[in-house]
């Protein structure tokens, strides 16, 4: 029993008894003869008085819920959202307000976002996808390595049967949805493909929730043009509005009490790059002889899911070392505060020149 909650079990007895002495007419308590029994109940009276007094002694103005004004001729894509029909207004609205009230979730994202979007945004722009896609990994995976209950992996989401007919290899050592950009390039195919399928960026964003099939069922079904004339699947609603909700509040942190310092947010790695033409037969060897830990190589290559990489004939793997301690100095220079930088360089700029001073 803790010293703490001996002198409150003692206490509480001496108050009872105190009481009982000051009126003559109240019976005695006897000390229990299992004080312990009465520990939780003492301790929760105590919890619930230092609460009280904490409450009565805060400043509660600081505590405040606001609602955020949606602006008119908020788009996706290059697509204007609808606003001005009620149900559609009323569904970004409910996602505004559930971001906006759930600030932690959107700060990892922010910090995480730092580091991937300078490079993920190039692969969009080679392929002609359109910059707001880079939200949808935001609201796939937060931009995190996550397996889902259909066992769907990485930052975009990818069932396996998906993930090789867009080129990404699964097997027993290699699984390429986890490598983010890797996964990235797949996407950009799949979006390509389905842009080329509907004519519109919103329902191809949506068939990637859905399936290009589902989507293109709802539209014959329901005579619809667009994605915003649909009825479809509460999960894939909330899939396109989150992700609009997700781009307006990134674009305007400040308007939503979202600051954060730069020094705190997330920043690539520099790293260097080891074509590997052969197997490794462990792992923890070929990391040892690159000098780093292997923990370190499976942080930065999370797609190498065995303790071997068989390497078939023909084929070849790049596999990133994070640079040592000796290489600080870059690692400062190749830092991005995404958030506040209207022109940013990509990582591969970085490497190849100091970034621009404002």
């Amino acid at each position: 029993m803790g010293l703490l909650s001996t002198n409150i079990l003692t206490l509480g007895w001496m108050l009872k008894k105190n009481s009982a002495l000051a009126n003559p007419t109240a019976t005695l308590p006897t000390k229990p003869s299992k004080p312990w029994l009465k520990i939780p109940k003492i301790q929760k009276q105590a919890t619930n008085e230092i609460d009280s007094l904490t409450l009565a002694n805060s400043d509660t103005t600081q505590y405040k819920m606001y609602l955020y004004d949606i602006p008119a001729g908020i788009n996706f894509a290059g697509e204007v959202v609808p606003l001005e029909i009620e149900h559609i207004f009323e569904k970004l609205e409910l996602e505004f307000t559930e971001m906006t009230c759930h600030h932690a979730g959107l700060m990892i994202a922010m910090k995480r976002a730092n580091r991937w979007f300078p490079q993920m945004e190039p692969i969009l722009r080679k392929h002609g996808i359109p910059d707001d896609f880079k939200y949808l990994a935001i609201v796939e995976s937060y931009l995190s390595n996550a397996t889902s209950p259909k066992k769907a992996k990485g930052y975009w989401q990818f069932l396996e049967e998906t993930a090789e007919i867009f080129g990404l290899e699964v097997s027993e050592d290699v699984d390429e949805r986890l490598a983010p950009l890797k996964a990235t390039e797949a996407a950009c195919l799949y979006f390509k493909e389905a842009y080329g399928k509907f004519n519109s960026w919103t329902s191809a964003a949506a068939s990637y929730n859905m399936g290009m099939g589902g989507v293109q069922k709802h539209l014959n079904q329901q005579y619809g043009n667009s994605f915003y004339d649909l009825q479809v699947y509460d999960e894939t609603t909330r899939y396109i509005y989150r992700a609009i909700a997700i781009k307006f509040i990134f674009q305007n942190p400040d308007k939503f009490h979202l600051n954060i310092p730069t020094e705190q947010l997330y920043f690539p790695t520099p790293v260097r790059k080891v074509s590997v033409s052969a197997s490794l037969e462990n792992l923890a060897d070929f990391a040892k002889s690159q000098q780093i830990s292997y923990a370190a190589l499976k942080a930065y290559n999370p797609w190498l899911i065995n303790t071997k990489l068989e390497v078939k004939s023909g084929k070849n793997y790049v596999i990133d070392i994070p640079l040592d301690k000796d290489s600080v100095a870059l690692y400062q220079e190749l830092k991005i505060n995404y958030l506040n930088l209207e022109k940013l360089n990509t990582i591969g700029d970085s490497l190849q020149r100091k970034p621009k001073k404002e």
